[in-house]
């Protein structure tokens, strides 16, 4: 009994109070049952929040993977998309108008439809459909007014009643470019004759005779047998 008290007092020795290391075994840390487990509310609050951080941090990352939008076309690239207006574009660079729709500037195009554009185009008129400032429909609405076009000649607009560009009807507008603006019309407008002065000239005087004509009557030679 004696020997058994013993072992249970050596066994008891071994607990040294919560949270105490026992002197006689340094190996050994006694942990109370609280301090073992933390809250579950703390560790899901701190588990939400990252949840809520590594969301948001791959929304903005698959936003940077959305492909940028494009920069518009020049005015001639927006005309070749166009399978209605691809005989205008023929024509502006055949004539060599392309290159100046191809810089940086305002244009405004009344570009006609293909089967408006029956024969080839000459650089006047392509140029009487061109104006060098940028004019939006909203810019010509309720006005009668005409425009300097780049042929050094005025096209006449009319949108009062009707959208009359000349003597041709607009059927699409506000197709935008980089630099500048079109305007799709149902026909081409031709420019305006150039009238060419005529010389002035005073009628011509008949010049005086310098010669006297000999009016003799010359006898004519005897016959010979």
């Amino acid at each position: 009994m004696t020997s058994r008290g013993n072992l249970l007092t050596t066994d008891m020795s071994c607990y040294a109070g919560p949270g105490r290391l026992d002197e006689s075994r340094g190996d050994r840390l006694i942990t109370p049952l609280l301090s073992r487990t933390k809250p579950r509310s703390a560790m899901m609050t701190r588990l939400i929040l990252l949840i809520v951080v590594v969301l948001s941090t791959l929304a903005a990352c698959g936003g940077s993977d959305q492909p940028l939008p494009q920069a518009e076309p020049d005015l001639v690239r927006v005309l070749k998309a166009r399978p209605s207006l691809t005989r205008f574009a023929e024509a502006l660079e055949s004539s060599g108008v392309a290159s100046s729709l191809q810089a940086n500037g305002a244009y405004t195009v009344f570009a006609p439809i293909n089967r408006a554009v029956t024969g080839p185009l000459d650089e006047a008129t392509i140029r009487h459909h061109i104006l060098s400032n940028r004019v939006t429909f909203s810019d010509m609405a309720g006005e009668s007014t005409s425009f300097d076009t780049l042929n050094n000649d005025q096209i006449e607009i009319d949108v009062t009643e009707q959208i009359a560009i000349g003597d041709g009807l607009m059927v699409e507008s506000d197709i935008a470019a980089t630099n500048g603006i079109i305007h799709v019309i149902d026909s081409v407008q031709e420019p305006e004759a150039v009238a060419v002065p005529l010389i002035d000239q005073q009628p011509l005087e008949p010049e005086a005779a310098t010669e006297t004509i000999d009016s003799t009557v010359i006898p004519a030679a005897p016959a010979t047998n």
